[in-house]
């Protein structure tokens, strides 16, 4: 959709220095729809758009927070360059991003992935075995290319073009890559070429993934497997991290699932050997019991009021017995 003519330079001059800066054009075409939005929101020119009316306007949206995240990022970088061209001022200043959600690593498990190889066809098979055994963003499925096969004197690599215009190299078997080419030479050299000579879409391939996979998987968390695995075999998040092309370790951490083992072993670890564990041992022979709707209510011996919770058939038959007449109640 077209923005107001008022918005037209500022917002031309500021893709374009992105362009400058390198940055991926789906990155690009992210931040120009954030900010062509919020231009159609506001009915002013970008150089008289005050702090109170953009929060005003942020408030409005009924955004996801990673969504409201990303917007105030692209805000902030756009009024930054307005007010370096123009010198106007950048309404962004009290604009606070919403930390990042914790997130918890979700990899497809076993069972996910096998039954959606037993019905998947040899180009869906491809894709899921990018994702789960080497993993590839779904961006990055879709980008390779005969000329990303290298072989060099270790043995064959796979040339990953990730966000950002970064590329890295992950280690394939020769088996694999002798695959992969013969995917890539079969019409044009992408390995899943589009019906108009290029390549799939990830929006495409997502969509594929996501009908392949039952339940709520997705493609990426085939990539979540990935590190999960990757990880398990030495512990060595930064060798993870390199594999999956991530800027920050943390980031890693949030993809690779510590093996239950490891938990369990460093739970153990922190015992107290042969000390007992402590026991909670009440009286409450002669005190008033009491059900309510939080569990059985009671002040023990020693005056302290305590409220016990049980599952319904437990608490039922609880309390049975302690308003019944019979004397072991």
């Amino acid at each position: 959709m077209s923005i107001p003519t008022s918005w037209d330079w500022a917002v031309s001059s500021w893709l374009s220095s992105l362009h400058a800066k390198g940055l991926s054009s789906s990155t690009i075409a992210l931040y120009r729809s954030h900010v062509s939005q919020l231009a159609r929101g506001l009915a002013c020119s970008p150089e008289s758009v005050s702090t109170e009316s953009l929060e005003e306007w942020c408030a409005k949206q009924k955004w996801a927070s990673v969504t409201r995240r990303s917007a105030y990022i692209v805000y902030g970088q756009f009024f930054t360059h307005l007010h370096e061209r123009t010198g106007a001022a950048n309404p962004t200043h009290s604009l606070t991003s919403p930390p990042p959600p914790p997130r918890e690593p979700r990899p497809a498990p076993e069972e996910a992935i096998a039954e959606a190889l037993r019905t998947a066809d040899p180009r869906v098979a491809l894709m899921i075995h990018l994702g789960a055994t080497l993993g590839l963003r779904i961006g990055e499925i879709v980008l390779i290319h005969r000329d990303d096969i290298e072989q060099e004197f270790t043995g064959p690599v796979l040339r990953v073009h990730g966000k950002g215009n970064k590329k890295r190299s992950v280690p394939i078997s020769q088996e694999f890559a002798s695959e992969l080419l013969e995917w890539c030479n079969r019409v044009n050299g992408w390995a899943f070429p589009s019906q108009r000579g290029k390549h799939l879409t990830p929006h495409s391939a997502s969509a594929i993934l996501s009908a392949a996979l039952p339940g709520k998987w997705t493609a990426h968390t085939l990539r979540h497997r990935f590190a999960t695995m990757a990880y398990e075999v030495d512990r060595d998040i930064l060798t993870v991290q390199r594999l999956l092309g991530h800027a920050s370790v943390a980031t890693t951490m949030r993809y690779a699932r510590p093996p239950r083992e490891a938990l369990v072993r460093a739970v153990q670890g922190a015992s107290l050997g042969d000390v007992p564990s402590p026991a909670i041992c009440l009286d409450f022979r002669g005190s008033d019991v009491t059900v309510t709707p939080e569990g059985l209510h009671f002040v023990s011996t020693d005056g302290t009021e305590y409220t016990l919770q049980f599952d319904e058939a437990i608490q039922s038959s609880l309390f049975d017995q302690v308003t019944s007449d019979r004397p072991e109640a």
